[in-house]
């Protein structure tokens, strides 16, 4: 979860696998940024990552994998704003 997007040129977050090599992005969905995200009415923006398929709002997927790493970038920002991230079961999410 981003509380606010500051002004930058771009931000971005790309699940990756366990190496840090991208996941194959020609059959997942496994980045957004500045470009594709929706943003919540209050500024701020909820990132979704699930092994499960699915169309919601900036959702990203493992492609399978059950262990990887997160790349979040902010490019040309003088105010980054710290990524919250929490693990919620999927059967709890609303």
């Amino acid at each position: 979860h981003l509380d606010r997007i500051p002004e930058c040129q771009t931000w971005n977050l790309q699940v990756d696998n366990y190496w840090m090599e991208s996941l194959d992005y020609s059959y997942h969905r496994i980045s957004i940024n500045k470009h594709t995200a929706e943003v919540d009415s209050d500024g701020s923006v909820t990132l979704i990552v699930t092994p499960a398929a699915s169309d919601a709002v900036n959702t990203l997927s493992t492609a399978g994998h059950t262990e990887g790493t997160l790349c979040f970038r902010w490019v040309g920002t003088d105010d980054p704003v710290h990524p919250h991230v929490e693990i919620v079961p999927v059967t709890t999410r609303d």
